[in-house]
């Protein structure tokens, strides 16, 4: 039997906006970094890739992020 647990998150506490998966360009990571850079209030989310990385992908990927002032949170 599963048993399911609410999370509640606190009123300060940043929304996590998550991609787990490969970086490739064609997964769209891009996509969620534009995506993220047009959230008005920038404290209140955070923003984490996991997956495998891909040399140059990955280095664009961040510099991206670096460049539009993205705070994202690289795990492999």
């Amino acid at each position: 039997s599963l048993t399911f647990r609410q999370r509640s998150r606190e009123k300060d506490e940043p929304i996590v906006f998550a991609y787990i998966g490969r970086h490739s360009p064609s997964k769209g990571i891009n996509l969620l970094l534009e995506a993220a850079q047009q959230i008005p209030d920038q404290s209140r989310f955070r923003l984490a890739i996991y997956g495998r990385p891909d040399a140059n992908t990955t280095s664009n990927l961040q510099a991206i992020a670096q460049s539009k002032g993205i705070n994202v949170e690289w795990r492999p």
